[in-house]
């Protein structure tokens, strides 16, 4: 899996998304050479990711495979929003609109972010595959125990339906010799 972050005169860059959303970007000012700058990633529509915000979550939580990313310089003014700044010089995709995408400012106080409906996370997913062990060992002690309460059942059963042998003979009293 990877990305590609655009930058730059019509750079790109290609990145691994299988880590930490901290590390990728610390990668992502090296490769770019912006060290000393705040950065973020947005789509090509101009939709911010707010990677930011997950700095200890896996960034393929949040980042399409494949995708192509710009990236953006983070400027922290002094009132309560931020102001995203394309670090990318190309017509054909910073246009009017995606500008316009952008100025939908986020507030710095507005710090919930909607968990990523594409994928579960790493650790929803090993929630649900212990409920689906636990969910299939309760199962299997369930049938084993239904199983050997039909076996007693119809042994009970058997047991009554036995009649006890005799020697061979029919009752002495109820022939005559």
């Amino acid at each position: 899996m990877f990305i590609t972050v655009k930058y730059g005169e019509g750079h790109e860059a290609i990145f691994n998304p299988q880590c930490r959303v901290g590390l990728l970007l610390n990668c992502i000012k090296e490769r770019c050479r912006c060290l000393n700058r705040d950065i973020e990633l947005s789509d090509v529509q101009g939709n911010v990711k707010n990677l930011r915000q997950s700095p200890r979550r896996y960034a393929n939580e949040f980042l399409t495979p494949r995708q192509a990313f710009v990236l953006l310089q983070v400027d922290n003014s002094e009132d309560s929003e931020y102001q995203y700044i394309p670090l990318l010089k190309d017509d054909q995709i910073i246009t009017e609109n995606f500008m316009a995408q952008l100025a939908k400012k986020e507030s710095k106080e507005n710090k919930d972010r909607p968990t990523s409906s594409r994928r579960p996370t790493s650790r929803q997913r090993s929630v649900v595959a212990n409920l689906k062990n636990r969910r299939d060992r309760d199962s299997s002690q369930e049938e084993k125990s239904k199983s050997t309460e039909r076996k007693s059942k119809k042994s009970l059963s058997m047991a009554s339906l036995r009649v006890p042998k005799t020697s061979g003979r029919r009752n002495s009293a109820a022939s005559p010799r």
